[in-house]
């Protein structure tokens, strides 16, 4: 399936650049449609620059990317604001200096925070059809324990980031 798509855009658009001069985003396309030859430059080029794969391979980031995703801001100014507000938040939690566990306690704080925000955002967005449904009070009951749950979450991960700093 890959094959024969790269064979249709070698078609419509001629053959890809030189692996050389491709960006980092042609670099991560290519090598995900199976080229090898831009596999072993995304390689080559994460070993010269590892921020390359701290960040793209962070398993918080891409889940803090998701749960952003899921607020279904429309506003791309909006967006942008909230992802440098919690950025922010993220690095005071914990610095690049902390131990490894301070940084993945402040991360699964940050992560808490985010999720307590986007089940309140689901919550204030139920409309009038959802709450009309054959069981509205079925629904409202998953989304209080879903609340409970956020809210449980954030003060666990709080409190193990506050003993770990005491």
């Amino acid at each position: 399936m890959k094959r024969e798509f790269l064979r249709e855009m070698d078609s419509e658009l001629g053959p890809p650049p030189p692996v050389e001069s491709m960006s980092l985003e042609q670099l991560k396309a290519a090598a995900s449609y199976g080229d090898p030859a831009a596999f072993a430059a995304l390689d080559q080029r994460m070993q010269e620059d590892p921020t390359i794969w701290r960040e793209g391979g962070n398993p918080t980031r891409q889940l803090l990317a998701k749960l952003l995703d899921a607020l279904e801001s429309e506003n791309v100014i909006h967006y942008q604001l909230t992802l440098r507000f919690v950025d922010e938040l993220g690095s005071q939690l914990a610095s690049p200096e902390a131990s490894a566990l301070e940084r993945i306690l402040g991360e699964r704080v940050l992560l808490a925070y985010v999720n307590l925000h986007l089940v309140h955002a689901k919550q204030l967005s139920l409309d009038e059809p959802q709450l009309t449904d054959p069981n509205p009070v079925e629904l409202l009951e998953q989304l209080h324990r879903r609340l409970d749950s956020a809210y449980h979450n954030l003060d666990t991960a709080l409190k193990a980031l506050r003993e770990l700093r005491s």
